[in-house]
């Protein structure tokens, strides 16, 4: 099992050896064969798509009848081979902090305020915000010691998040290292993660190793970890009560999420209300005696600790049943059945982004392909790949790239407004001679030219 080589390889030479090798194996299996056409480099690669999912997000698979590939999982180490036709340059534009932007939306049309929204419209960092807030919660020294000698009271957020912008230029470590950990915190507690399952997607998805970060605060503070946060984990888990690795982990994520919960006070009202959508059209049906007790008691469970540790609401469907949540989109759509972090992760982020998205997708495909929208894009651009919130469009390279450019970034954030219609959106556009995710915006004489690594 991966887990098993993982732990064991700082033990033998020969698997690690193994694990570079499987590495590197995934592009001789997957990455390459999709560039190949009955036997030779295919000059072009389709990204086909699923048009819907469930979440109103769109779905990239390779197919067999012709040379393809998944657009939207390309290995970051395969990106570099695919390069526009000759004559054109690769324009990527994506939204500036999109999730965010939806749930700043989301939340202001449900209660008619946003903490999210106030930040955005005032141009904040949200990232940043919270990691400034991290950082006096967490009682960082470095920053504690930054905002005495800035004259800056701890208690004033705004006043804070900006001598932690400033202190990026003083202290860079420890600016980076309290934005990076919000990006989690910021990311995963509106999606309805539980203070367990936050502790995987920190380390799994931003390279944020809770465990060992909890350990080390646990050497300096003691006095911030509480068993009682952890008691229904351990239980759960069947884990015996005493700290662990996993258990401090899980009292870490307990108090991250108290701190991200006073920073965006509307949160606390968006789980009670969406706690309350229950899907009409079905019930819990859990005919087994057994399955239904079990659940039952799951429920109990949750209800009596883990609501209040913003764990999610135990599945029926886990036990045999069916769910009784659902949403509808910003569009119109019904999604019916779903579970818990469904709902929350579904109606605050992704949906609504989805299917702004998908309008600002149509709006530039037209003004590629559509001879009466008489547009500057018109049989020069073509849009080649979509990876949710990321158009990727080859562009003709004919001295009216940077026009180009900045009309595919407006029509993508006219698109996207037609849903976001109370929070600025912003798009960025970055020139690139080949797929890399590192491309940036780079400008000369105030026009865009292509970045190069």
């Amino acid at each position: 099992a991966a887990a098993v080589i993982q732990e064991l390889t700082g033990q033998s030479a020969i698997l690690q050896t193994y694990r570079e090798r499987q590495k590197v194996q995934k592009l001789v299996s997957t990455e390459i064969p999709r560039m190949m056409w009955e036997g030779k480099l295919s000059p072009t690669v389709h990204f086909p798509y699923k048009t819907i999912l469930e979440t109103g997000r769109t779905s990239s698979h390779a197919s067999k009848l012709y040379p393809s590939a998944n657009g939207q999982n390309v290995d970051p180490r395969a990106r570099g081979v695919y390069i526009p036709r000759e004559g054109y340059v690769l324009a990527s534009v994506d939204y500036s902090a999109l999730e965010l932007v939806c749930v700043a939306q989301t939340t202001f049309n449900m209660f008619g305020k946003s903490a999210h929204r106030d930040k955005i419209i005032a141009g904040y960092d949200l990232h940043a915000y919270l990691g400034a807030r991290l950082a006096v919660e967490m009682a960082s020294p470095v920053f504690l010691k930054f905002l005495n000698e800035e004259g800056v009271n701890p208690k004033d957020l705004d006043a804070t998040y900006k001598a932690f912008k400033k202190m990026q230029g003083v202290h860079a470590d420890e600016y980076k290292f309290y934005r990076k950990l919000a990006k989690p915190v910021g990311l995963g507690f509106p999606s309805g993660l539980g203070p367990s399952t936050m502790v995987e997607f920190s380390t799994t998805t931003y390279g944020m190793d809770m465990a060992k970060i909890a350990a080390e605060r646990y050497e300096t503070n003691p006095d911030e970890f509480f068993l009682d946060d952890v008691a229904y984990y351990a239980k759960k888990m069947d884990i015996e009560l005493e700290w662990s690795p996993i258990l401090l982990a899980i009292s870490l994520a307990v108090q991250l999420r108290k701190i991200w919960l006073d920073t965006y006070p509307e949160m606390e009202q968006y789980f009670a209300e969406i706690r309350n959508m229950r899907d009409p059209s079905g019930s819990k049906k859990i005919y087994d005696a057994d399955k239904r007790a079990a659940y039952e008691y799951a429920y109990s469970q949750w209800e009596s600790e883990g609501r209040a540790l913003g764990e999610m609401e135990p599945d029926a469907k886990d036990y045999g049943g069916t769910s009784l949540l659902c949403y509808n989109s910003p569009m119109g759509m019904r999604r019916a059945r779903c579970t818990y972090t469904a709902l929350s992760n579904g109606l605050c982020m992704q949906t609504p982004g989805a299917e702004g998205a998908k309008h600002a997708i149509i709006k530039v495909v037209r003004a590629c392909k559509d001879p009466a929208s008489d547009s500057l894009l018109l049989n020069k651009a073509h849009v080649v790949n979509f990876v949710h919130d990321e158009l990727m469009v080859e562009l003709l390279d004919d001295g009216t790239v940077h026009e180009q450019a900045m009309e595919v970034v407006r029509l993508m954030e006219l698109g996207l407004a037609e849903v976001i219609k109370d929070v600025p959106v912003k798009a960025e556009p970055a020139l690139m001679l080949r797929w890399s995710k590192s491309a940036e915006p780079v400008y000369v004489d105030g026009r865009l030219v292509p970045w190069q690594p």
